[in-house]
């Protein structure tokens, strides 16, 4: 059996400018609109404007030492980090949005679908093996932690029956279609009900919420505290991740710590 990382959106942000990503972005999302129909507002004038990514993009490289695209290199060389612990191959590189899997559909190779800036633990693909070893097992869900480098905390997330699978949190066989692979929250709160599943109630990824990451940029422009978060005392992995991820925090707010 075969597992592999199917990185759901990711760029390389090496060799991009910030108005190539905003074409992209407005090109494959339709624009701000998904985000101005849920009423999204920029934080330094909540009542007035809505979500506007392109103003938010241009004042970020403005008021930051670090431009946006080298941010988010440097967020993806830290999740990749944790991928490389793993020891996982990756199934294939795409950018755009949906993506598709065009790998090979088999029972046997199980696809682990995440976004370039999230990180597993190292001990996923052992868990994932035994927990796959039930042919009758299509989908397994784990729990997961948020890290949020905007407000300085942790959230933990445990999946039930009737919760929302988080986009880092589960895999499946490549044998399932694009539409069951690929992540969407009410799709994955529907599919996990018509499939053989199980839960494994162990936190095998990290999400973000960091400064250049969607939530982030919705809420841009924002003063936020640089700060060496507490680790989960639980938690076992990620210490050397999120050390990079303080440091590099510092490049883009210098003068906010604490």
């Amino acid at each position: 059996m075969k597992i592999l990382i199917l990185p759901r959106v990711t760029e390389d942000w090496d060799n991009l400018d910030t108005q190539e990503y905003y074409k992209k972005w407005n090109d494959g999302r339709d624009g701000i609109d998904t985000y101005q129909q849920h009423g999204a507002l920029a934080w330094n004038d909540w009542d007035k404007h809505d979500f506007n990514l392109r103003f938010n993009l241009d004042l970020w490289n403005k008021k930051r030492k670090l431009p946006f695209v080298k941010y988010r290199a440097e967020i993806k060389r830290i999740a990749r980090k944790t991928w490389k612990k793993a020891n996982l191959e990756i199934a294939r590189v795409v950018s755009g949005w949906p993506p598709d899997y065009f790998g090979e559909r088999s029972d046997d190779i199980i696809l682990i679908p995440i976004d370039d800036d999230d990180w597993i633990a190292p001990t996923i693909k052992e868990e994932l093996l035994q927990a796959f070893s039930d042919p009758k097992i299509s989908l397994v869900i784990w729990d997961s932690w948020m890290l949020d480098t905007i407000n300085n905390k942790w959230e933990y997330n445990v999946p039930t029956i009737n919760s929302m699978i988080w986009s880092c949190a589960y895999a499946v066989r490549s044998s399932m279609s694009n539409a069951e692979i690929e992540h969407n929250h009410m799709l994955m709160d529907q599919f996990k009900h018509t499939v053989p599943y199980i839960f494994l109630h162990k936190p095998l990824s990290i999400y973000q919420a960091h400064p250049g990451s969607t939530c982030g940029m919705r809420i841009y422009p924002f003063e936020f505290k640089t700060k060496r978060i507490p680790h989960p005392p639980d938690l076992s992995w990620g210490h050397e991740e999120k050390e990079d991820l303080y440091k590099l925090n510092l490049k883009i707010n210098p003068h906010k710590i604490f």
